[in-house]
């Protein structure tokens, strides 16, 4: 037996994750149960996000997209980018046929549930949490994250977005957007890297934020494909990162920061602009 472990957070951005992963991965029965476990901080309630997800409930966008504002609490610039280019997901981080809802993923209860799984069972994992070592022993290493940017270059939280203030060229910056999957270890964003793809058109977005947005839509979308390769989750498909990159953290990324990280994508966008113009 196979089970299929997605572990990720109930924010909106997340609903895109679990749209694909319910439509393509559940749907094709390619693993016996695909088990979606939840970190839901802010406490949704399925009920209110089948109500807000399904556009048959509203006249038009803007008011299903207030609806979504005022459900979730917080939406995040890059969420806004998402709202705003992107169609509202028909499924949410809680419609999965098998879901559950934890506060804390590395709690004795959530151990002991996984733990209990005899099965040959692996994970897929999009978080904004630091997961225990005995997520990996549990599943025998077969555990593996999606990330929004390029790696080794970029690592941890808010990383694109603060990775552009340090960076002195375009090419840097192009070289660095984007999304990478591998597997996990016990550092932060560390571990072997399966596949890496570049962000296309990236001057085509209108902010740092849009590019962050874009950014979660190609890790999903590498999470996703990845999980119906043939040898997925084989551990010799990934090669050990080459050199150690620089790591962000959430509690750094201020509001302050947010405007000069999008102010300098607006700069190298333009330089960008200037140099195809000749």
């Amino acid at each position: 037996m196979n089970n299929y472990y997605i572990v990720t957070e109930a924010f909106y951005h997340t609903s895109f994750l679990v749209n694909s992963a319910i439509e393509l991965i559940e749907q094709s029965k390619k693993y016996d149960k695909v088990i979606l476990v939840i970190r839901n901080k802010l406490k949704l309630t399925k009920e209110t996000l089948d109500f807000v997800h399904d556009s048959s409930n509203f006249s038009d966008k803007e008011s299903q997209i207030s609806a979504i504002y005022q459900t979730y609490g917080t939406i995040s610039a890059a969420e806004q980018a998402l709202l705003e280019y992107h169609d509202i997901p028909k499924r949410h981080c809680l419609s999965g046929a098998n879901t559950v809802q934890f506060e804390d993923l590395n709690s004795l209860e959530v151990q002991s549930m996984v733990r209990s799984d005899v099965s040959n069972k692996c994970a897929g994992i999009f978080l904004d949490c630091i997961l225990q070592p005995w997520w990996i022993t549990v599943f025998s290493g077969k555990v593996i994250n999606a990330h929004t940017a390029i790696l080794p270059y970029v690592k941890g939280m808010y990383a694109i977005e603060q990775y552009i203030l340090s960076c002195s060229t375009v090419e840097s910056f192009e070289n660095s957007a984007g999304a990478t999957l591998h597997y996990i270890d016990n550092g932060v964003d560390t571990g072997a890297i399966i596949k890496t793809k570049l962000l296309p058109d990236i001057w085509s977005c209108n902010s740092i934020s849009h590019v962050k947005a874009e950014s979660y839509l190609q890790a999903f979308g590498l999470l996703i494909q990845y999980s119906f390769s043939e040898n997925a989750f084989c551990l010799n498909d990934a090669k050990p990162q080459e050199f150690g990159g620089q790591e962000f953290f959430a509690k750094n990324y201020t509001s302050e920061k947010c405007e000069l990280s999008n102010a300098k994508y607006l700069q190298f966008k333009y330089q960008k602009m200037e140099s195809m113009n000749g």
